[in-house]
């Protein structure tokens, strides 16, 4: 069995972390092939990207990789065995191939932006005729898009690598430095919110450190200027802003270890890996009540929500985990790894998984 999984963007994002925790827990199970439009650090095949330079070329984009799709899969001892995982709401030239080439396939939802609501009812049209399951990483997902009968398969964890170790636990804990550090990750567009997380920091009364980890995206390249500049702005003596671009695992985890609190301003989310990444590495979180959030949080005693585009709340959540001190934080991030590896791990994630695929498969 082969599973192609197809993600819109060629920059490694949510879906790419997904699909690799997952292809790291099956192993030689199955044969897993990441195609991604462009050519990115983790893409096994590359189709033909045309919206980031215009994004009125999606259409023609759609058609060149159907076309592509369709002559690569052309003879049926080729596409014996093959499975379509398809990710993302917006992602429609797989799920036409498939259908026009009657290979199985698996959609899966990360997002929970309603404005693709009308790609994904031409997709369900698509696929009808041909063995298909719908998966979404998040509840907010299924409602958003109407899927009826989803499995639900949140985002995982490899909790073996993202858990805190005492070094990185004691370097939480300094006398003569007074500011708080924070992280937020996320690439550099407008739905990770990070210029309401920027407003929120000019409100607060204590110094602080914020990181952000991200790419800056050519296509939201004023937003990351805009950024810059608002950082620059609320950035006054005692307190910096670091933007340190994409970071591997490694780093992240390395980042994430020395900060006091990990935020999470997003303005939409479906399961956002950073957030589990975070609660597994038993930081304390603050985080937007988007998508799944409260849902995986599960309550104040593994890290605190706000409701989204509310800076005031923001600044507000902020001052009352810091007042929490050391120890509350602590206490709050063991909270947050236990409820990880309760119900996040990457075993029963790729089991989930594998048993879809083999039931795809024999409907074929």
């Amino acid at each position: 069995m082969q599973v192609f999984h197809f993600i819109l963007d060629h920059r490694v994002g949510g879906p790419h972390v997904y699909v690799q925790t997952m292809r790291d827990a099956l192993g030689p199970a199955l044969k897993s092939i990441l195609v991604t439009t462009g050519r990115g650090a983790v893409t096994d095949m590359p189709l033909t990207n045309l919206r980031h330079r215009l994004k009125l070329l999606y259409p023609f984009e759609i058609v060149c990789n159907v076309m592509r799709l369709c002559w690569q899969f052309r003879r049926p001892s080729v596409r014996s065995g093959v499975i379509f995982d398809v990710h993302g709401a917006a992602n429609i030239a797989p799920i036409i191939a498939a259908r026009l080439l009657k290979i199985p396939v698996v959609w899966h939802f990360h997002e929970t932006v309603a404005a693709f609501s009308f790609l994904v009812k031409f997709g369900k049209a698509a696929l009808a005729g041909i063995p298909h399951r719908y998966v979404v990483v998040a509840e907010k997902s299924a409602q958003v898009f109407a899927i009826e009968s989803p499995h639900l398969i949140p985002g995982a964890v490899d909790i073996a690598f993202w858990r805190p170790d005492e070094r990185n636990a004691e370097s939480r804990m300094r006398s003569t430095d007074t500011s708080v550090r924070l992280i937020a990750i996320g690439n550099l567009n407008p739905l990770k919110g990070m210029d309401i997380l920027l407003a929120a920091l000019g409100r607060l009364s204590m110094p602080w450190e914020l990181v952000i980890v991200g790419a800056e995206l050519s296509t939201f390249s004023q937003y990351a200027a805009s950024l810059r500049a608002q950082a620059s702005a609320v950035a006054t003596t005692g307190n910096r802003v670091d933007f340190v671009g994409w970071q591997t695992s490694d780093a992240v985890r390395a980042l994430i270890a020395s900060a006091d609190v990990f935020v999470l301003p997003s303005r939409s989310e479906a399961c956002p890996l950073a957030l589990l990444e975070a609660m597994a590495m038993e930081s304390a979180c603050v985080a937007s009540a988007v998508g799944d959030v409260a849902l995986i949080l599960g309550g104040e005693k593994n890290g605190l929500t706000v409701p989204p585009e509310s800076p005031v709340a923001l600044a507000a959540a902020l001052e009352r985990i810091v007042s929490l001190g050391e120890h509350g934080r602590r206490e709050m991030g063991r909270c947050a790894r236990e409820r990880i590896v309760a119900g996040y791990s990457q075993t029963e994630m790729a089991k989930r998984h594998l048993e879809i695929y083999l039931e795809l498969a024999k409907d074929a």
